[in-house]
C-alpha cells in the first residue's frame, strides 16, 4: 500500500506506521464507498489515493453511498460508518481520547494479566507479533510496556483504519506545545509496526522466529463478554471480514512457528482453543483470560 500523501491533520506516516503488505490481503465482502467530507483539494487527493488502494469509489455526498457500509475520510479521521440504522454509526482506531486513550496516558504495568502472559514480567521487554491486531489496543499495550510490536492485520480496510489512528496519534505527540503524556503516548505508538496480511503466511516465514518471541492471538468468538463499544466494533467487522473461521489454522500456524510462547486471549469460563497442545497456565483478566502455551 501507497504511504497517503500530502501533510495536515492527517499526515504522511512514517515507516513504523506505514501497512506494509507483506502477504495475501483480505478483501471486504461487500462494495464500498469512501465519503469524502468536507474535502479541499488537498484531502481530495488523499481519498482518490485510499480508494485506489482499496479497490473502491470516492463519493463527496452521503446520498451517493451505495450499500449501508461506508468509509468516511475528514480532515480528522478515517471511520467505518454503518448506514443500516436511523443514525449512522461509526467506529474508528482512537489511542488519544477516551478511556482507551486515558489508560495509555495512565501507563499499564507489568503486573496486569497481558504483561504477565506475555513474559514481560520476568523476561523484560520481549518482542512480540499481534496476529489479530484489529483497532490495534492489545498492540497498544505491549508497546506501552516497552515492547516492540509487529502488528498483522488481513483486513485493508481495518489496517488503514488502525493506521490512521497510529498517526493521529504520534502526530499530537510530536507537535510544538504537545503535553508530556501525549509525548509518551507517541513515544509508545512509535514501538509499533504495522503490516497488512495474512498472519499464517508470516508465521509461515523461517526469519519469523529471529523477529518476535511472542504469538499473541486474539480471534473473533460470538461467546465473549465484550464492553458496548467493541460490540459494534465486532458487528461492523462481521459484516465487513466475515466470521472468523480459520482461527484453529492460525494457532496451529503460531505453535508450528519458531516462536517460543504463543499467548491466546479467551473468553473467561471458555475451553481451550481446539490445537495439538493445551496451554501450559493461564492468566485471568475479568471477563477474559490469556492462555499461555511454551
Amino acid at each position: 500500500m501507497a504511504i497517503r500523501l500530502g501533510g495536515g491533520p492527517l499526515p504522511q506516516r512514517s515507516h513504523g506506521c506505514h501497512p506494509r503488505v507483506d502477504c495475501a490481503a483480505v478483501a471486504p465482502l461487500v462494495s464500498l464507498s469512501l465519503l469524502a467530507v468536507d474535502a479541499d483539494a488537498d484531502l481530495l487527493v488523499r481519498a482518490q489515493t485510499l480508494a485506489l488502494r482499496l479497490g473502491c469509489s470516492v463519493v463527496t455526498d452521503t446520498s451517493a453511498i451505495s450499500g449501508d457500509l461506508a468509509l468516511r475520510l475528514s480532515a480528522q479521521r478515517l471511520e467505518l460508518l454503518d448506514l443500516s440504522g436511523p443514525k449512522p454509526v461509526a467506529v474508528w482506531a482512537d489511542f488519544i481520547t477516551g478511556r482507551f486513550g486515558y489508560r495509555l496516558r495512565q501507563g499499564y504495568g507489568r503486573r496486569q494479566p497481558l504483561g504477565r502472559a506475555v513474559g514481560a514480567v520476568n523476561h523484560g521487554r520481549p518482542r512480540v507479533v499481534d496476529c489479530t491486531a484489529g483497532l490495534g489496543r492489545d498492540s497498544a499495550l505491549l508497546a506501552a510496556l516497552g515492547c516492540s510490536v509487529v502488528a498483522l492485520e488481513r483486513s485493508a480496510v481495518v489496517a488503514e483504519l488502525l493506521a490512521d489512528g497510529l498517526d493521529r496519534a504520534r502526530l499530537a505527540g510530536t507537535v510544538p506545545g504537545a503535553s508530556a503524556a501525549d509525548a509518551r503516548v507517541a513515544e509508545t505508538i512509535g514501538r509499533i509496526q504495522l503490516i497488512c496480511g495474512d498472519a499464517r503466511v508470516w508465521l509461515s516465514s523461517p526469519s519469523s522466529g529471529q523477529s518476535a518471541d511472542v504469538v499473541l492471538l486474539d480471534p473473533m468468538f460470538p461467546q465473549r463478554q465484550k464492553t458496548a463499544l467493541v460490540k459494534k466494533e465486532m458487528r461492523l467487522f462481521k459484516r465487513l471480514v466475515g466470521e472468523d473461521l480459520d482461527a484453529d489454522e492460525l494457532l496451529e500456524a503460531a505453535l508450528g512457528s519458531s516462536i517460543p510462547r504463543v499467548v491466546v486471549k479467551r473468553p473467561r469460563g471458555s475451553p481451550p482453543m481446539a490445537g495439538s497442545r493445551k496451554p501450559s497456565h493461564g492468566h485471568d483478566a475479568g471477563v477474559t483470560r490469556f492462555d499461555v502455551y511454551l
